[in-house]
């Protein structure tokens, strides 16, 4: 599912953020299951009993933020004991939740999921109701406004429509006590389309019943594949309920969808327009992700387009772009990261969300794992989760000129960033564990391009070339001859 994305306001509620503890998830057999009720409930008497005195002196949100701090610091030693490991997280949580602490309630919430088989997105959900309702003017609304965001897409992805409907309410509910007018405006949004998942999941729903009966019905196969497509973002198992669908538009974009991949770029351009045209006379949610579509068509043709269609995508991608629609602004399925990337070998499969391989030499750009066609494209943000043994390395292509960041695992490895015609230089960062998870994040805006490493500014610089809506851009990521895992990938045209 998209998300509403304005330029003038990304910053504020649109996951452009990759949450580091969002990321640090192991492998669902490393985890262990949570206590029973009776051990839980005896570990939560001796936290409440040992900081009782702190819990009653922590009057501000300051105190109760570091408070939940001290208690998830506490809670990392003690894997030993797993009862009294899931109390104090559960207790910092609630903690940091009630004082309104966006960020730290997130973190006790993510160590929670990362150690103990439960389900994080029902807790994300359940803390940001109780965040918005003590809402206040200091209130730091980034990290709430980036995880209901989130929150939302995993829960539309998941068909968990209650889920959705409770963050976009929490989220609504807090714009409403900032009284800031723009905040507002994108929440409302934003429960507009968790409002039309929720019509189009119910319809669905029934259709997948009909479809049981009759595999032919025109109409069922119409409403799947429009959820599938125009809700959940899942173009590969859409397409071919919208190709055998009733809608006589629909069907004839969808039939030459399906065979679009091999086309020349005349071909995928009329599949652009086409979308495009179709757009014009749809209203509702619907409309965006069509022309997101075209958008994805115009990158795929690429650099090969010349004269008149090369200037209708260029104007047509930056009139999009005056309205805060840009090709992809979501997270990737691992599917369409196959897809849309170009990885160096055949080592490379997917894992439940996750894509895994051997990387190529880090020395060497023409073994990382590229954006195949390069996209047209001014300001934007690129990001990813990433889990390797020695380097985690984002690279960035803008108009043929390389820029890379790379942060080492071993102690005296820290961290690199390469910008042209200038080498590389070296500060201080390194990876805690191979065995991590780790966000990167890279912003480029007015010229200026800035790496995130877990949420924190690591480098930056200016462009060598000040970018236009016409400069060409590519993504990429790598590690250096070993076992590397990649998830969440995204990029948002801003």
């Amino acid at each position: 599912m998209k998300r509403f994305i304005s330029r003038q306001y990304a910053a504020v509620l649109t996951v452009i953020l990759l949450i580091a503890g969002n990321a640090a998830a192991n492998d669902a057999s490393a985890k262990v299951a949570p206590p029973d009720a009776k051990a839980l409930a005896d570990s939560m008497r001796l936290v409440e009993s040992i900081y009782k005195q702190d819990i009653a002196n922590a009057d501000t949100p300051s105190k109760n933020a570091a408070l939940a701090a001290t208690l998830i610091e506490v809670a990392a030693g003690s894997k030993d004991r797993p009862a009294d490991q899931f109390a104090l997280y559960s207790k910092a949580r609630d903690i940091a939740a009630k004082a309104g602490d966006a960020k730290t309630a997130f973190v006790a919430i993510d160590k929670l999921s990362e150690r103990f088989a439960v389900d994080p997105l029902s807790m994300t959900a359940e803390s940001l109701a109780k965040i918005a309702r003590g809402v206040r003017k200091q209130f730091d609304s980034k990290p709430f406004f980036d995880r209901c965001d989130a929150a939302i897409n995993d829960a539309v992805m998941q068909d968990k429509l209650d889920v959705a409907t409770l963050v976009s309410d929490s989220a609504v509910s807090a714009a409403r006590q900032l009284g800031d007018a723009a905040i507002l405006k994108l929440a409302n949004a934003r429960a507009a389309e968790v409002r039309f998942a929720r019509t189009e999941f119910d319809k669905q729903q029934l259709a997948l019943a009909a479809l049981h009966q009759n595999p032919a019905d025109q109409e069922a196969n119409l409403l799947v594949g429009r959820y599938r497509c125009f809700v959940k973002d899942d173009w590969q198992k859409g397409l071919p309920f919208l190709a055998r669908g009733g809608d006589a538009a629909l069907k004839s974009i969808a039939e030459k969808e399906l065979t679009a991949a091999t086309a020349d770029p005349q071909a995928k351009v009329a599949l652009a327009n086409a979308w495009l045209d179709l757009a014009a006379t749809t209203q509702g949610p619907a409309k965006v992700p069509m022309q997101r579509r075209a958008l994805k068509w115009y990158d795929d043709a690429g650099a090969s387009l010349t004269g008149l269609s090369r200037i209708r995508a260029e104007k047509t991608r930056a009139v999009l772009a005056d309205d805060g629609i840009g090709s992809n602004a979501h997270h990737m399925t691992p599917e369409e990261v196959m897809e849309r990337f170009e990885f160096p070998n055949k080592t490379f499969q997917i894992n439940g969300d996750t894509i895994t391989g051997k990387a190529g030499d880090c020395d060497d750009q023409t073994t990382f794992i590229w954006l195949q066609h390069p996209i047209h494209i001014e300001s934007f943000e690129f990001g990813f989760a990433i889990k390797a043994r020695w380097y985690h390395i984002a690279a960035i292509d803008i108009d043929g000129k390389h820029y890379m960041f790379s942060r080492g695992h071993w102690a005296n490895q820290n961290t690199g960033f390469f910008v042209p015609g200038k080498g590389e230089q070296r500060m201080a960062g390194v990876v805690s564990s191979p065995n991590d998870w780790a966000s990167v994040k890279v912003v480029v805006e007015q010229n200026k391009m800035t790496f995130y490493y877990n949420g924190d500014a690591a480098a930056s610089c200016d462009l060598i070339t000040p970018m236009t809506k016409s400069s060409m851009v590519r993504f990429g990521f790598s590690s250096h001859v070993t076992q590397v895992s990649v998830k969440d990938v995204y990029y948002v045209e801003k």
